[in-house]
């Protein structure tokens, strides 16, 4: 799965929190939470690297992976927590980035650069160590995952993450003749895909997972609209994790599911957003049929299908937005809106739910590929 920047996505704000800038990031739970990377050499940044990430830990503790390539059998690399030390691993050798780190309920801009020569960290644009040592980094084929360790189980970030970038050269900080200050840029939550920006060439790797993460940033969100390439482009057995934490109120007797969308090909049982432990039990909103033309979704109470065909149906290799509004008391118990429009909708029988208290997934259903 890749993530192309123009415009914000991944807006998770909670009613607790009111701040519009901090809290537009994603929540891991400290329990089970992780976004998934497959493996790809790109991940093989050898000699020469950068490392950046926006991170609030709720809790500050032992061995918690912030960005990991890694597996209890094969070991990569990867940046956690160890006590109140921040630490890179590669293979077999533990890096020292940071000590005395316990802040907890703020956001920190962490940057880790390696030139072939010096290691260096920097925490909210200010180097706070830096260490010469030979180091390739080099993933061994493990899948990476954000917000776990994966060496063991056990081993998730609690906290909130934000604008991870992985660059495949090492940024400047402007002390040396000639550069710019690239960590200073990132720092003040600018645009790293901008092209030529303080010299700057796109990083290999970008997560956004919600802009202005900085609580210190301008309020102001570039681009916001759906032709903006701002999308996790998903290809198969791809899916996002969410977690357990939405199982309260999808089984509410009033919600509403809205996305946007754009499917490269037709295919039949395509997952857009599922929860529930199997295909009988659950949530599961998916496409179905060659051309799109039967878009169903699906509320799955102990194996009854509440099924609503959708016409005229999406086109594929075209946005589309998508609104699925459950009312259980109502007499119309679902509708379906595309592109503002109501097309289809849902008025017999009861509408129950059980979702075997799994976890929700966006792009896939579990026990369906």
């Amino acid at each position: 799965m890749s993530t192309n920047y123009i415009a914000p996505i991944w807006r998770m704000p909670r009613n607790a929190n009111k701040d519009k800038l901090s809290n537009y990031s994603i929540d891991f739970d400290g329990s089970s939470d992780v976004i998934n990377i497959p493996n790809s050499t790109d991940f093989n940044l050898g000699t020469a690297f950068t490392i950046s990430g926006w991170f609030n830990f709720d809790i500050v503790s032992n061995l918690r992976g912030l960005i990991s390539f890694d597996s209890s059998t094969t070991r990569g690399w990867f940046l956690y927590t160890y006590l109140n030390e921040i630490r890179l691993f590669n293979v077999t050798t533990v890096y020292t980035l940071k000590t005395g780190y316990s802040y907890t309920g703020q956001w920190d801009h962490f940057v880790v650069t390696y030139d072939g020569t010096d290691l260096v960290f920097y925490l909210n644009g200010v180097q706070e160590s830096t260490q010469a040592v030979t180091l390739n980094l080099q993933t061994n084929g493990c899948d990476g995952q954000i917000g776990n360790n994966q060496k063991a189980a056990g081993r998730f970030f609690n906290g909130k993450i934000s604008q991870i970038s992985i660059f495949d050269y090492a940024l400047t900080d402007g002390t040396t003749p000639g550069t710019t200050n690239q960590i200073e840029y990132l720092y003040n939550l600018n645009n790293p895909m901008v092209p030529g920006a303080v010299n700057l060439t796109a990083p290999i790797a970008y997560w956004p997972l919600g802009d202005n993460s900085n609580p210190n940033a301008p309020g102001s969100y570039p681009n916001i609209s759906v032709e903006a390439d701002s999308v996790f482009d998903f290809i198969p057995n791809d899916y996002i994790d969410l977690g357990t934490s939405l199982q309260d109120i999808l089984s509410s007797n009033q919600n509403t599911i809205s996305f946007w969308f754009r499917s490269d090909t037709a295919s039949d049982f395509d997952t857009l957003f599922s929860q529930g432990k199997d295909s009988s039990i659950g949530y599961r909103l998916f496409l179905s049929g060659g051309d799109l033309s039967r878009n169903r979704s699906e509320q799955n109470p102990t194996n009854d299908r509440q099924t609503i065909t959708i016409s005229p149906g999406p086109s594929s290799q075209t946005w589309n937005h998508l609104v699925l509004v459950t009312d259980t008391s109502a007499t119309t118990k679902l509708i379906a809106y595309l592109n503002g429009d109501p097309v289809g909708s849902y008025a017999t029988g009861t509408i129950t739910y059980s979702n075997g208290g799994s976890v929700a997934w966006i792009g896939g259903t579990i026990n369906i590929s």
